[in-house]
């Protein structure tokens, strides 16, 4: 069982990375917020309200947009190495509100994986599962699986990420969007944000 269980736990990894576009849609509230938790009230606010304003005309969407591709290049592998999935996020392109992250799953621990979403007992019979396949020489079977953990996780990522990041962001006053493409799709969908923006 011990070899099953490290034969499993890293995946052999060989996925398609995937794209995560996000475009900044309002982040005066965040400016406001973070200016009014710098500077005092002053003579009735008025000292506040003038940085306020000041503020909102130095900082851009597309300042707040550069400044949130280098957090989460850094915050969204941390995020999910609790659940045993090691990830490489590279910003690749800033335009404006719209910011394109690259997203490769570099190492996937199956049974903490499995552990966190489906059960200790789940991951107990994945493990045996695969110790089976082993100990009988299923070679295919062993990689048929691989592969489909590869494709399921990438997947759940796609689709968990752009549902989580906007909210996460809308915590911190940021209105933002989020769409995950995958790597075949990315370039038509990319040249269409591009040509919207102008």
């Amino acid at each position: 069982m011990a070899a099953a269980m490290d034969a499993c736990t890293e995946a052999e990894i060989a996925p398609q990375p995937f794209y995560l576009n996000l475009v900044v849609v309002d982040s005066s509230a965040a400016v406001e917020s973070k200016v009014e938790e710098k500077v005092g009230k002053g003579m009735f606010g008025l000292k506040q309200k003038a940085a306020v304003a000041m503020a909102k005309a130095v900082v851009s969407d597309e300042k707040v947009a550069g400044k949130l591709g280098e957090k989460l290049s850094e915050v969204v592998p941390s995020a999910v190495h609790e659940m045993g999935i090691e990830l490489n996020v590279e910003q690749k392109f800033q335009k404006g509100p719209l910011v394109v992250l690259r997203v490769q799953v570099t190492s996937i621990d199956a049974i903490s994986l499995l552990t966190s979403v489906k059960g200790e007992e789940f991951a107990s019979t994945f493990a045996t599962m695969v110790q089976c396949f082993e100990t009988l020489g299923i070679e295919q079977g062993l990689s048929t699986v691989k592969e489909q953990v590869n494709t399921k996780v990438t997947e759940a990522l796609m689709e968990k990420l752009s549902e989580i990041l906007p909210q996460k962001l809308a915590d911190n006053q940021i209105e933002a969007t989020c769409v995950a493409m995958s790597s075949q799709d990315q370039a038509e969908y990319f040249y269409e944000q591009v040509n919207a923006m102008g």
